[in-house]
């Protein structure tokens, strides 16, 4: 399922953390055919920063539609890239909130 995979996701990403700490300056010029961008954007939805909803009091509740965002991380460097984004930004805000009577926005995150 979706928990189970984005959590195996993020163990790779450990992974890939100490190799690119180690080997990410030898990339250039290497010949490898790597996009060290492409990193940060896996990163960026699987690990990220915890943020103050940029000083809002807004409340946020996402709903939570397995059937509809299975495709998380190849959709996070596609066409739609920034729905991924900004539900991975929520996710990590102060802002969001678990119960849907306290909420001002209702994000419905859909994506295949």
């Amino acid at each position: 399922d979706e928990l189970d995979g984005i959590e195996a996701a993020r163990k790779h990403l450990a992974v890939a953390d100490a190799l690119f700490l180690e080997f990410g300056t030898r990339l250039p010029g290497s010949g490898w055919n790597l996009d060290p961008s492409l990193y940060y954007q896996y990163r960026l939805l699987l690990d990220p920063q915890k943020n103050d909803c940029g000083g809002s009091l807004l409340r946020i509740f996402i709903y939570k539609a397995s059937d509809l965002t299975n495709s998380r991380l190849m959709t996070g460097m596609a066409m739609m890239a920034a729905a991924t984004h900004v539900h991975a930004y929520f996710e990590a805000s102060s802002c969001l909130t678990k119960d849907p009577e306290d909420a001002d926005l209702f994000f419905i995150a859909a994506y295949h």
